[in-house]
């Protein structure tokens, strides 16, 4: 597609980048001899982002309020890594941190981590908030009662504070762990081979 059309017309040395590993990873991108090739995609800004600019706070994407990126370089030499790193903080300012990986850790990453894990938890939250709506709870007070709880149970499970949830808390959660989670979810869908099969078919869903 794009990418082919790009490289037929890109001059010796140059380096095409790509937004997402997906295309890297499954090994769709035309590679050729004469070009260097890296992958960039940004963190976004970060959820405790604290500022007293209100554009900053209502930045869910970058571009105004800081963010980290990260990094792989697919092909070329080590030495390109300065000036690519120049050129991409420009492309996602304002940054703050940089993290070089490999395309692999990329992938791991999203789709991985974001997108087979936490995006369809996410998903499932938003769907249980309906369904307390239905049961006869106002709207405004679930969504409210629900974003409220996210932003120290959070904290809480990523070692952000000294604070713990409550022992009944504990006692409803592992109730609910049986029944949402099978034991061995997390070998099932976060490992090598189904992040592939994941990449696989986001560029052929993309292609069709």
């Amino acid at each position: 597609g794009i990418a082919k059309q790009a490289v037929a017309v890109m001059k010796q040395g140059a380096v095409l980048i790509s937004l997402d590993p997906a295309a890297s990873y499954a090994g769709v991108i035309p590679m050729e001899e004469k070009l260097k090739y890296a992958v960039v995609h940004p963190n976004h800004p970060f959820l405790y982002l604290v500022s007293d600019d209100v554009n900053k706070m209502k930045d869910f994407f970058g571009g105004i309020a800081e963010q980290d990126i990260v990094c792989a370089l697919v092909k070329g030499n080590e030495s390109d890594k300065k000036e690519l790193e120049g050129f991409m903080r420009e492309m996602f300012a304002p940054v703050v941190n940089t993290f070089w990986i490999t395309v692999e850790q990329m992938a791991i990453l999203e789709p991985g981590l974001v997108e087979l894990i936490d995006a369809p938890l996410i998903y499932v939250m938003r769907q249980a908030m309906e369904r307390v709506i239905e049961m006869g709870i106002p709207r405004e007070v679930a969504f409210s009662f629900l974003m409220g709880h996210l932003r120290p149970q959070i904290a809480i499970y990523f070692g952000m504070t000294n604070f713990d949830v409550s022992d009944g808390a504990k006692v409803a959660q592992n109730l609910a762990l049986e029944v949402l989670m099978k034991p061995d979810w997390m070998d099932k869908i976060l490992n090598i081979d189904a992040i592939k099969k994941c990449t696989e078919g986001i560029v052929e869903a993309i292609r069709s």
